[in-house]
């Protein structure tokens, strides 16, 4: 995670530009102006984010099963885990385009964008699905309206 970090950090510090998995959505136009901004260099980098990415997906949908998990005392319902697991899978699929994308440029698909761009709009509508999901337990939870373990 901290190897993500730091390169989202240098990316931004050459380039001005984060990350497309950061985008809601993206262009050909957006995919051509991130990657000549950020160089030779950058795009070394960017790849690195690509190769770290492909854990993250997992570590990030097994602490927020967990947490949620805790939080709502074992109250897990069908809704959160198949939204948590959705989160993850879209962003696994994003992941895997993106990096054929970064691998063959200056190369452009624009099917791959396109494709890679419509995963990123499934990934942050699961986002919004998981928030509102772990929310809608902890407030039954709360309400007292469904048994704790």
């Amino acid at each position: 995670m901290g190897g993500i970090i730091w390169s989202v950090w240098s990316l931004y510090q050459m380039s001005s530009v984060g990350i497309l998995d950061f985008e809601v959505g993206y262009s050909k136009e957006l995919v051509n102006e991130y990657f000549t901004k950020y160089g030779v260099e950058g795009l070394e980098i960017y790849r690195r984010v690509q190769y770290i990415d492909i854990i993250n997906p997992a570590v990030y949908g097994l602490l927020l099963l967990t947490l949620t998990y805790r939080f709502t005392k074992a109250q897990l319902t069908t809704y959160t885990v198949w939204a948590i697991l959705a989160l993850v899978f879209f962003d696994y699929l994003e992941n895997i385009l993106l990096f054929r994308i970064v691998n063959a440029y200056p190369v452009i698909n624009e099917f791959t964008i396109g494709a890679s761009s419509t995963l990123s709009y499934i990934k942050h509508l699961s986002m919004v699905a998981v928030i509102i999901t772990v929310s809608w337990n902890i407030y039954l939870l709360k309400k007292g309206t469904t048994k704790q373990a």
